[in-house]
């Protein structure tokens, strides 16, 4: 199967390839594809736990999204905390943990509100489809079927 295929990930069947390969194989080569290198998949919790706290042998310096790293580095690296390895990650952690307790939030929680407020306003009324728990534009007041959340029990 094509991971780099947009495609790809709008197959039917695309949660049971990757449950699949988590129960089979959770870490595979991924063959490379005209203008792109192969690259390793790891799709399952322990082997990506592991990798995860193993950062002199698994870096995101480079990268995390696939595109960047085809593309050789994130410029964003060792900048932003999803592409820096400690030590420097535990000191942006900190950092972040300090501005996202609970006190600060709770501290935001009006402006942030006032400000949804302000934005869902520009969008005119909305419904909201108990079945789906989905809050969906209505743009032009009349009912339409909102779009049907994948219910597909997880892996």
């Amino acid at each position: 199967m094509g991971l780099t295929e947009p495609a790809t990930h709008l197959r039917a069947d695309i949660a049971e390839f990757w449950r699949s390969r988590r129960r089979r194989q959770p870490i595979f080569w991924h063959d490379s594809a005209p203008g792109r290198p192969g690259f390793w998949v790891v799709c399952g919790y322990d082997p990506a736990l592991a990798i995860y706290r193993d950062s002199k042998r698994f870096t995101s310096q480079r990268g995390n999204v696939l595109l960047t790293l085809l593309a050789g580095r994130d410029h964003a690296a060792g900048k932003m905390l999803a592409v820096t390895d400690p030590p420097p990650a535990h000191r942006l952690r900190r950092l972040m943990t300090a501005a996202l307790t609970r006190g600060a939030v709770r501290a935001l929680a009006p402006r942030i509100r006032e400000r949804t407020r302000r934005v869902v306003a520009g969008f005119g009324q909305f419904r909201f489809r108990a079945r789906d728990r989905l809050l969906y534009p209505d743009l032009d007041h009349e009912h339409r079927a909102a779009p049907r959340l994948d219910r597909s029990p997880a892996a």
